[in-house]
């Protein structure tokens, strides 16, 4: 049993959640054209987030790396609790946990709590979120360990092969990060700025999963939110995607590292799941093609080989990453290429899409188990402007996915612009 009442309209009955104790029930609601989701969970803890629509990919040149910035200074002092010593104090006092990301197309900001301290926990995250201080003197601290994360994603082969492969694929692309120079030219000014710009409630997606009552959920959003200004809707930007290749050389390594890129399906596209699927029996598991040929059929040097789909509002790209000794770069491109082709053109094994449906749907389903799992589907699924329940969509998708329906995405998916990036000890 579900809820889905309309956009805007009242919630009626939420009483029989709690009175029938029924788990994973699902109620959507917009109030104060906030984007708000709710599951009913039996749970001594409640886990909420609250994400802004505002990532990475909305920053002018002139603002790389605000988003990120933002998240860190909104824990640096708030109306109530005004420096960060303070703040972090009110939610260790209560025994919460808090902490946030920045992503290509939204900003997340959450915490984890006790059902019996959730009004308090409520009031220190909206607090934070509607009434951040940006003190100069904390940034001025915090400017440190900002720049110091930016330099670790530098040295870091993976991201350092990630970050110029997709600025070489993807036109406009830039780091979460931002660059060193756009960080230290960063001010108090330009970041309340973008702040007043984004941060309104019509940009604002709030999701909850716990054992509190759904009514004291969404009465606190309705005494909070209700003076927070509406801002100027996002507006994500249409990429590019360039085929090519680059070859990177960098001090200090001994490995040798590729990454292969192709674009993927939009996040709000119809045949997503499919995909996500193709990508999963690619290199998403221990029985994965990839996995199976290099590591265990040929005895490559891989230790890791493996494909990711990276999918936001902005754009969507399917990843194959391996790390091997540079001398067998040239084979494991052959042994990819090979793979490519089986599925674009051929069928896999019943007992091949067998082992991939339970592996993923067991996945799914045990990142259902936690309030933090599933309330990140739920806000998924709202940051796409959808109403459904996101585990029994991506359970049944998965089990209407059919062999012929494999290689037609893989048809899809592997003829569009190819980019080849490769990373070489110096």
């Amino acid at each position: 049993m579900s809820l889905f009442p309309q956009k805007g309209s009242p919630v009626q009955n939420l009483e029989l959640i709690i009175q029938d104790k029924i788990e994973n029930d699902i109620v959507f609601e917009t109030i104060h054209h906030i984007r708000v989701g709710y599951i009913y969970k039996k749970s001594h803890l409640t886990f909420l987030q609250i994400a802004n629509r505002a990532g990475s990919q909305i920053e002018s040149n002139e603002e790389w790396g605000i988003s990120h910035i933002l998240e860190h200074m909104f824990f640096k002092g708030s109306k109530k609790r005004p420096n960060s010593i303070e703040f972090l104090r009110s939610y260790n006092r209560i025994g919460a946990s808090m902490n946030a990301y920045t992503d290509y197309d939204h900003t997340n900001y959450h915490i984890s709590m006790l059902n019996e301290v959730f009004e308090e926990g409520f009031d220190i995250i909206a607090d934070m979120y509607i009434n951040p201080l940006f003190p100069e003197s904390e940034f001025k601290k915090e400017l440190n360990p900002i720049l110091s994360e930016f330099r670790e994603n530098e040295d870091d082969p993976v991201d350092y092969l990630y970050e110029n492969c997709m600025k070489n694929f993807i036109s406009p692309f830039h780091s979460i990060l931002g660059t060193e120079e756009s960080i230290k030219k960063t001010t108090i000014e330009k970041m309340f700025q973008f702040k007043n710009k984004y941060y309104g409630k019509n940009n604002t997606v709030i999701t909850a999963v716990g054992g509190i009552s759904p009514d004291l959920f969404f009465n606190k959003i309705k005494e909070y939110f209700k003076d927070l200004p509406l801002s100027i809707e996002v507006q994500y930007p249409s990429v590019k995607y360039k085929e090519g290749s680059i070859t990177l050389h960098k001090k200090g390594i001994s490995e040798g590292y590729v990454m292969i890129l192709f674009p993927a399906l939009p996040t709000n596209h119809k045949d997503r799941i499919k995909q996500n699927f193709l990508n999963y029996i690619l290199g998403g598991m221990d029985s994965s093609l990839l996995f199976e040929r290099v590591r265990e059929e040929l005895g490559l040097s891989c230790y890791e080989i493996s494909s990711n789909i990276t999918r936001n509002q902005s754009f969507s790209v399917l990843e194959i990453f391996a790390g091997i000794s540079p001398e067998e770069i040239p084979i494991l491109i052959k042994e990819i290429d090979k793979i490519i082709d089986f599925l674009t053109n051929e069928k896999i094994s019943h007992h091949q899409l067998l082992i991939a449906k339970n592996t993923l749907k067991t996945q799914i389903c045990a990142m259902a188990e936690t309030n933090k799992g599933i309330s990140s589907l739920l806000l998924n699924t709202l940051l796409r402007n959808e109403y459904q329940d996101p585990i029994e969509v991506i359970l049944r998708e998965i089990d209407e996915i059919s062999l012929e329906d494999i290689r037609e995405i893989a048809q899809t998916t592997f003829a569009n612009k190819k980019f080849i990036g490769t990373l070489l000890p110096e």
